[in-house]
């Protein structure tokens, strides 16, 4: 299994909302992807950002190259508000082997 990791930065004034878009738009994205087994937000605020991580999980390099495209590594922005949330559009995403998973929580909200 193979973990992707986007990161996105926006005005502390801004985080719920752009919350509220993600769970509209990149999740549901992510989700309904071949190969996708999930997906998880996180965040930290400063005094005047908050820092937001998109991570995924996938079955397989392939399965990321049907969502991301052959360069899967190149961040994708597909949606038209993107850009009035973030400060910087991060021009890359990371991915991990993942080596252990014991999820043991049901939902966190």
């Amino acid at each position: 299994m193979i973990l992707r990791l986007w990161r996105g930065v926006t005005p502390l004034e801004k985080a719920q909302g752009f919350l509220e878009y993600m769970k509209q738009t990149g999740v549901p994205d992510y989700l309904q992807s071949q190969g996708n087994r999930g997906a998880m937000i996180i965040s930290r605020s400063d005094k005047t950002h908050t820092e937001f991580q998109l991570l995924s999980l996938w079955d397989s390099i392939d399965d990321l190259k049907r969502f991301g495209g052959e360069d899967y590594e190149v961040a994708k922005y597909p949606f038209p508000r993107d850009r009035e949330f973030l400060i910087k559009l991060e021009e890359k995403v990371e991915h991990f082997d993942v080596l252990m998973w014991d999820m043991r929580c049901k939902d966190s909200g």
